[in-house]
């Protein structure tokens, strides 16, 4: 991994599955409105299009596809994916070349590579509150329609956008297109995690890597495990917090639950 940021933007060469290096490119279009304050949630998209966009319509600061990670917006601006007033400044945006699916569907490769390098690197650098996690239990595959209404009961739910989690556009309170559809969430953010498992260990700090350990402990099945002997005092310290942490979660935060990563049930979608 070789990347840089400067002034919100992002260069260089980001790591996904199996090593593989995905560029950063830059297609800027403005103008750049500042996000709110707060530490932004994720939320996903698809453009409905067989191929990249170099000019969105409605700019937002990523898009994936085609081998590689376009920037459109700087990290600290806001994306306009969503509808006028109904969150653009809570949020950092992504883009997927491909079309919605209401079956379970994950995007191409060319597509789906970068998606999972930009997602571990968005978690790894704590850019999002989280990239590896839903809300809360929703099934992936989208259920209880109709999906492409204001109406639909995950717009109703009260968690945006005070709760940490990947959003998608069909997610969102106030819009009623049904993308990215039925994503294969679980699965998508088992790639998140391998990749920040296996090509981030060097770039983090003692504490990170602790945090690291006891994560991997505990979606192995083993959260009681202990601090090696050997590691050293900011590594015990980042792992005894994670462990604090995952015990007494934060009011208002996901809970660890099994289903953020391993759920093969079926769910419902949104149109984009």
């Amino acid at each position: 991994m070789s990347v840089t940021i400067s002034e919100g933007w992002v260069s260089g060469t980001l790591p996904g599955p199996s090593g593989k290096e995905y560029p950063v490119k830059h297609f800027p279009q403005g103008p750049n409105n500042a996000l709110a304050e707060v530490k932004p949630n994720l939320v996903l998209h698809t453009t409905e299009t067989d191929g990249y966009v170099e000019s969105l319509q409605y700019p937002v600061q990523f898009q994936v596809g085609e081998g590689f990670i376009g920037q459109h917006r700087p990290l600290w601006a806001q994306g306009w994916g969503l509808r006028s007033g109904t969150g653009n400044e809570y949020c950092i945006q992504i883009e997927i070349v491909g079309r919605s699916q209401l079956e379970l569907w994950l995007p191409k490769p060319g597509s789906l590579g970068p998606l999972v390098a930009l997602m571990a690197f968005l978690q790894q650098r704590s850019l999002v509150k989280t990239a590896a996690a839903r809300p809360t239990d929703w099934l992936d595959k989208l259920d209880r329609g109709p999906q492409a209404s204001t109406s639909y009961y995950r717009r109703q739910a009260g968690l945006w956008p005070t709760t940490a989690g990947v959003y998608g556009h069909v997610d969102i309170p106030g819009n009623d297109h049904w993308d990215p559809g039925s994503l294969e969430y679980a699965q998508l953010f088992r790639m998140v995690l391998d990749v920040i498992g296996d090509s981030y260990s060097d770039a983090m700090s003692d504490y990170e890597k602790g945090q690291r350990a006891f994560c991997t402990a505990a979606r192995l099945g083993n959260p009681d495990m202990i601090p090696g002997p050997d590691w050293s005092l900011e590594k015990k310290e980042g792992f005894r917090d994670a462990r604090l942490l995952y015990n007494n979660p934060v009011p208002g935060t996901v809970a660890p639950h099994a289903h953020n990563y391993s759920n093969t049930l079926s769910g419902t979608t949104d149109s984009a």
